[in-house]
């Protein structure tokens, strides 16, 4: 009977856990990533990502909400060796407003509407990236 009881209990518990995780997830508060990163040195905040590494393989994430009146996002690619796969899309809308294949140095600003998720896709890209609201 005991055990029962505490099914009862655990199953809508865990529920509840996993509800948060999905929609802490949505809400961009915490970013999946899978892959390795060598000589890594980066910074996350709301506004800014950025990371400067000897090598990344894999896929990386994060979610930027725009400073106070800023609506262009800004974006620095610097590449040593390798290639990197930039995806960016709008949170509200779910459009993509960026998907290019970097191979190069890249400088460039993109008009965006609230909050963006940045997506890198690498295989051996060496060098650093910024994406800042």
């Amino acid at each position: 009977m005991k055990r029962s009881k505490m099914m009862i209990v655990a199953i809508p518990v865990m529920a509840l856990i996993l509800a948060a995780l999905i929609i802490l997830r949505v809400l961009g508060v915490f970013d999946m990533n899978s892959g390795t990163r060598i000589g890594f040195a980066g910074n996350s905040t709301f506004h800014k990502y950025e990371g400067h590494y000897v090598k990344i393989n894999g896929t990386f994430s994060h979610t930027l909400r725009p400073s106070k009146g800023n609506e262009v996002l800004h974006c620095e690619i610097r590449t040593d060796s390798g290639e990197v796969t930039i995806t960016v899309t709008e949170i509200k809308t779910g459009k993509t407003i960026l998907e290019e294949v970097v191979k190069d140095n890249r400088d460039f600003d993109y008009p965006a509407d609230g909050n963006v998720r940045i997506r890198l896709k690498t295989s051996g890209h060496s060098g650093s990236y910024i994406f800042e609201y």
